[in-house]
């Protein structure tokens, strides 16, 4: 096969995928480059992720930022990446918190999505939880209905002596 004739077959597979994104984007609500604060229905721990909305096909910035816009308030990156296990099954869920981590702070760094923000409850990046800005008031705080809702809670009470 020629040199041309590869770049022409690469050139093919490229405009596939662009109208693949293309379809994606049109399809996918309330996507303007930036996380809605529409208030959804109230939602349990349980994701709806798995409702025919979910961009399977998107970038992971995509999915995470379905799934903060879904869950409607801030989240940590665990979080997120067990929401999106069920869809990377082949993925240990170490490598899929990384994952996120990296392409959340890449967008924030780049301002890829213009009102994504962070929030730490510490200087430790693992107190690090994402949401969007009008999710945060004038003095930089949560407001009550996105807070962070931590599902981790330890509980010490119940500990083994030994």
């Amino acid at each position: 096969m020629s040199l041309i004739e590869e770049l022409k077959k690469e050139k093919a597979i490229l405009e596939e995928r662009i109208s693949t994104i293309d379809t994606l984007l049109k399809s996918y609500i309330g996507y303007d480059n930036d996380i809605s604060v529409e208030k959804l229905d109230s939602k349990s721990y349980e994701s709806s992720i798995n409702k025919t909305n979910f961009p399977t096909k998107g970038t992971w910035l995509e999915q995470i930022i379905y799934i903060i816009k879904d869950r409607n308030r801030f989240l940590h990156n665990s979080e997120i990446a067990e929401a999106l296990i069920p869809h990377y099954s082949d993925k240990d869920i170490n490598k899929i918190k990384r994952r996120v981590s990296s392409v959340l702070s890449s967008a924030l760094t780049k301002k890829t999505i213009p009102h994504l923000v962070n929030f730490r409850f510490s200087n430790s990046r693992k107190d690090t939880v994402w949401g969007h800005k009008n999710w945060l008031n004038d003095n930089k705080e949560m407001i009550d209905e996105h807070k962070y809702i931590n599902i981790r809670k330890n509980n010490y009470d119940n500990q083994i002596e030994f």
